[in-house]
């Protein structure tokens, strides 16, 4: 009986724990003045396609929307402005993106509750303070980020079950994902390498392919359509938005993702070099000891650093980092996640570690990690775009335009869409 009210405990308590961010991120939405890219977005796209939906009108989204790589999330916002018919209202323009965000942490509680991630997981992928900013801004990294997410529980699923089922519902939802944020495109490569590797190992490469034709067929010309989207809109030398930095290299990456992690960035270089070193090591010890069991996610991470490199060093396309990341976060999570469960394993079994220990470890993550987010909680500021949330309270002052900044011309439609009572 006792066994009982501890497993509900445990299966209710992810659910509490995620009520914080899904408040947080609901109230920015709702609170928070327009950032420029959003504006942008809404003024030059999105409100064009609320008008009126034509097929030149879709090819010019497609050909000419510069530094615009979120084409899912400017559709939905499109679509619902029509539906609702309410224009210039910030929460409205968010609201697609902040469905994505509740939608990922109710799911993620409903995971833990399962036993389909870790509490270290759980902790990291529900209080990473950044990633919540984005869960509450009208861009696609945060929509991305949860149909990642959703994508490798499924993976997961296949790399532990062998479901066919389960790796086509993993690669269709990247796809979706890559059209939330082109970056993505850079996880579903890596995803099927690490497929084709697995399948070519267990000697069922060819068969794949033969039972799964009419799958194959459906993705060719999506995956096409968005890889082409993606590099005309990454054109570096025209200034599109990859960043260009010589900073780049695997340890460069792992302090990018601790900053997504804890949203700080002064750390001793010695925890990343620690970091990136375990987390090599522990990959090479797991993958020879148990293959692509219960490895698998961080075998993928460490391909999509792999391909993150090459486009540095090889095709000289810039590099990602802190946004561009957001994508990729649960796969560094999930891998990494995959390495301290299969080390801490190997470390009970030889040195006979309590079970209890396990236990503690997890609450004082839990408990730091929650405090460090109440810590950065601010519902009127974004870090990537903290002076734009002024120009609302400069404009409502009346304070004349200083800048080209598209948030003016967000509000000064807002008031006369207003002033006509529409």
């Amino acid at each position: 009986m006792q066994n009982c009210a501890h497993e509900k405990i445990a299966g209710c308590l992810p659910y509490i724990l995620v009520l914080l961010p899904v408040i947080t991120v609901i109230t920015r939405a709702a609170c928070s003045a327009m950032t420029y890219d959003e504006s942008y977005t809404y003024l030059c796209y999105a409100l064009a396609l609320s008008d009126h939906v034509s097929p030149g009108m879709l090819k010019e989204l497609y050909l000419d929307s510069v530094a615009n790589n979120h084409l899912l999330n400017t559709m939905l916002i499109a679509a619902v402005t029509r539906l609702t018919g309410v224009r210039f209202c910030e929460f409205v323009v968010r609201l697609p993106v902040l469905a994505s965000g509740v939608f990922y942490y109710i799911f993620l509680a409903r995971c833990r509750s399962k036993g389909s991630v870790s509490w270290i997981e759980f902790t990291l992928l529900a209080f990473s303070y950044y990633l919540n900013e984005f869960f509450g801004l009208a861009r696609g990294y945060g929509m991305c980020a949860a149909l990642v997410f959703f994508a490798l529980i499924h993976f997961r699923k296949y790399l532990s079950d062998n479901s066919p089922g389960d790796i086509w519902i993993c690669l269709f939802t990247l796809i979706c994902s890559a059209y939330a944020n082109s970056v993505s495109l850079l996880i579903l490569f890596s995803v099927l390498t690490v497929t084709a590797v697995r399948l070519i190992v267990q000697k069922d490469f060819f068969a794949f392919l033969q039972r799964s034709m009419v799958q194959i067929a459906l993705c060719i010309i999506p995956v096409l359509l968005i890889l082409i989207y993606h590099f005309r809109v990454s054109d570096i030398e025209k200034g599109m938005p990859l960043f260009r930095t010589d900073r780049a290299g695997f340890i460069f990456y792992i302090r990018e993702y601790v900053f997504l992690a804890t949203h700080a960035s002064r750390f001793p270089s010695a925890l990343y070099w620690l970091l990136g070193i375990g987390a090599g090591l522990s990959t090479i010890f797991m993958l020879f000891k148990a293959r692509l069991k219960g490895c698998g996610l961080a075998v993928t991470f460490f391909v999509h650093i792999l391909v993150m490199l090459a486009i540095v060093f090889v095709f000289k396309r810039g590099t990602f980092l802190q946004r561009l990341l957001i994508p990729s976060y649960p796969l560094a999570v999930m891998g990494g996640g995959e390495l301290v469960h299969g080390m801490h394993a190997q470390l009970k079994a030889r040195l006979q570690l309590p079970a209890r220990c396990a236990g503690i470890a997890h609450a004082l993550l839990l408990a730091l990690f929650l405090c460090s987010f109440l810590g950065h909680v601010d519902l009127l500021h974004t870090r990537d775009w903290y002076d734009d949330y002024r120009i609302r309270d400069l404009y409502m002052n009346g304070v004349e335009r200083t800048d080209p900044n598209p948030c003016w011309d967000f509000y000064e439609l807002q008031k006369q869409f207003r002033q006509k009572g529409l």
